[in-house]
């Protein structure tokens, strides 16, 4: 996260805390230091507390209107210094600080105007929420998610789902189609890897395109399996690449392939291996 996010953040979740009672302080600030070691990765957050604690000696003394007012100033600030790719990342980051801290009235206002004031409409917000929340059930979720589970859920779901028996672990995918992303919250800890790094469930992550998701046992998932779930209808995938009895020989002689056939659906990543001379070249020149 870069420093301009990052600073919009405290300024705002300091606007947040002064709109709730001085015995709620204390706890926002706990929050807010796990939430820099934990989710930022900052092994010394003080400095970036101790402006978080002048930002909020700034507040203390103002009214809910001024409060919203300020909020909707640094939302107008950040609009014109970060790309729209960031405005989402910081929108959906504040919702998740917020909202895990307290979910009440005063944070939702706060949210509601940086939302409103960066053009993000209140469904990417309200699927950010459901990100963010240790648990929700599958019957909640909205058509922008992917439930990828090793067994099929029950019931009539909005959200797409991927199921994979042999993958040990579950997650949820939100895809965010005005930021061309897609974002990856772990069911609980320890199971998961993001591109060999492990996924901790407190928090969601971006999945980058190519992006490679392993459970404990080593199985995977790629980013073009999990893009190309979203466009499936009723589990039938879109494109189906097939080839029956394939059959070809190199003039002469007697090199080629010979009744080859093969399956496979979209979105998955295949590899082609073999010894010198074993075909893969012939192969991939007849399937172009």
């Amino acid at each position: 996260m870069n420093e301009i996010l990052l600073n919009g953040i405290l300024n705002l979740f300091a606007i947040q805390a002064a709109m709730h009672p001085d015995t709620d302080l204390a706890r926002s600030r706990q929050f807010l230091e796990l939430y820099l070691r934990r989710h930022i990765l900052l092994s010394q957050p003080e400095v970036y507390l101790g402006l978080y604690d002048a930002a909020l000696s700034l507040q203390l003394d103002s009214d809910a209107e001024q409060l919203l007012e300020r909020a909707g100033k640094v939302a107008g600030t950040l609009r014109s210094k970060l790309p729209r790719f960031e405005q989402f990342v910081f929108v959906m980051r504040f919702v998740e600080l917020a909202h895990q801290t307290l979910e009440d009235q005063a944070s939702s206002q706060v949210v509601r105007v940086v939302a409103n004031r960066l053009d993000i409409s209140d469904s990417v917000v309200g699927d950010t929420i459901l990100l963010c929340r240790p648990e929700t059930a599958p019957e909640f979720l909205t058509g922008d998610f992917l439930l990828v589970t090793p067994s099929a859920p029950t019931g009539q779901l909005q959200c797409h789902c991927l199921v994979r028996p042999d993958f040990n672990g579950s997650f949820r995918v939100l895809r965010l189609s005005d930021a061309g992303s897609y974002f990856l919250k772990a069911a609980t800890d320890g199971h998961l890897t993001l591109d060999s790094v492990p996924v901790t469930a407190d928090t969601f992550h971006l999945l980058s395109p190519g992006a490679i998701v392993r459970d404990s046992q080593g199985c995977a998932i790629f980013y073009s399996e999990l893009s190309s779930a979203f466009q499936e209808t009723n589990g039938t995938p879109d494109l189906v690449f097939k080839g029956e009895h394939v059959h070809f020989q190199y003039p002469g002689t007697e090199s080629g392939l010979h009744d080859f056939s093969f399956c496979q659906l979209g979105g998955r990543l295949v590899g082609v291996i073999g010894g010198s001379g074993a075909g893969k070249s012939t192969l991939l020149s007849i399937l172009n």
